[in-house]
């Protein structure tokens, strides 16, 4: 390595040393600005945060969910530029911040009525949508272990991830609740799930 990107490689370790995580660098070498972000301990402040600075903003847009998710919000979702057609808007709901902490909030305490929050193994297996989202948040906002498991495992790893996580409730999309419900049929040892919620 030469002199000058020696110097250079020094330069950069010297500030990589004395970064302030509280403060994030953008800009060029020439021009640096710095930018106050908020710091968060955890993901619950993080929620309450974005609730409160962007209650009316959209957190998620949600695709084909039918009367229950009537068309609350359809500027917003014209103003989310959501590549479809002007006639395909109708199938698309906006959920906002303020609804989703809501959603996970409801969820939640609907868990601890429920006994949950002392640290047991909730496992999710789904495809991605709204619910698994919610579900995992709600879930680990109330002090439980999620132990989230591929959608696309083989029966046989599903098993093997429910006795090595010893998961007493799954949260699950249909499909899966079929392969759920298999297993809990064949009473194999070591498998300790006593309650199945649908994710719909």
């Amino acid at each position: 390595m030469d002199k000058e990107k020696r110097e250079e490689y020094k330069k950069y370790m010297e500030q990589f040393n004395n970064f302030d995580p509280e403060k994030t660098v953008y800009g060029n070498r020439n021009r640096e600005t710095y930018f106050d972000f908020p710091t968060f301990k955890t993901l619950k402040e993080l929620l309450k945060y974005s609730e409160e600075k962007y209650a009316q903003n959209i957190a998620y847009v949600v695709k084909g969910k039918g009367k229950e998710y009537s068309n609350r919000y359809e500027n917003d979702i014209k103003k989310a530029k959501l590549n479809v057609s002007e006639k395909e808007y109708s199938n698309y709901t906006a959920i906002k911040y303020i609804e989703l902490a809501d959603d996970i909030r409801m969820l939640g305490a609907n868990l601890l009525r429920r006994g949950y929050g002392n640290d047991k193994r909730v496992a999710i297996i789904s495809n991605n949508n709204y619910e698994w989202y919610v579900a995992h948040l709600a879930s680990l906002f109330v002090g439980d272990i999620n132990i989230p498991l591929d959608k696309s495992l083989p029966k046989v790893d599903v098993i093997s991830c429910l006795k090595r996580s010893e998961a007493e409730t799954v949260f699950c999309d249909k499909k899966h609740k079929k392969i759920i419900d298999e297993i809990l049929k064949e009473n194999i040892e070591g498998i300790c799930v006593k309650e199945i919620y649908l994710l719909e």
